[in-house]
């Protein structure tokens, strides 16, 4: 994973609040799996587990910036218990937490939702929707 003045220094020109949330989720997610690989992308940080494959298939969380809101995403979101109703979006299977501020920010079910994302293994979750199918 990157260090922490590096994801500071690359992202220096965006509000503060914006890098308080994303070195809050890098250590959330060093924590889950501290062999994660984690990339800078022009929207934000993705964090993926390349020993099971990329980041749709070994996905653990994306942190984007829109415009002026910050989204916690998994890519397999809809997959994830949420009793809370935390976990919003429309683009099947991908699910994003709203973040408005560091402080607002619901943490326990954000530390929740990346452990169970790390942990799911979407292929045989794949393979068992296919025999069902079939």
């Amino acid at each position: 994973m990157l260090t922490i003045q590096e994801l500071v220094e690359h992202y220096r020109g965006l509000p503060e609040r914006y890098v308080d949330v994303l070195v809050e989720v890098h250590n959330l997610v060093a924590l889950v799996n501290p062999q994660a690989v984690e990339e800078m992308r022009r929207q934000g940080v993705v964090y993926y587990d390349a020993r099971r494959g990329g980041p749709v298939k070994a996905g653990i969380c994306q942190v984007l910036f829109k415009d002026k809101e910050i989204h916690v995403a998994f890519i397999h979101g809809a997959l994830l218990p949420d009793p809370q109703h935390l976990l919003k979006g429309n683009t099947y299977p991908k699910r994003f937490v709203h973040v408005g501020s560091f402080e607002s920010a619901p943490w326990d079910a954000i530390r929740i939702f990346i452990t169970l994302h790390n942990d799911l293994d979407v292929m045989a979750i794949q393979t068992r929707t296919n025999i069902k199918k079939a």
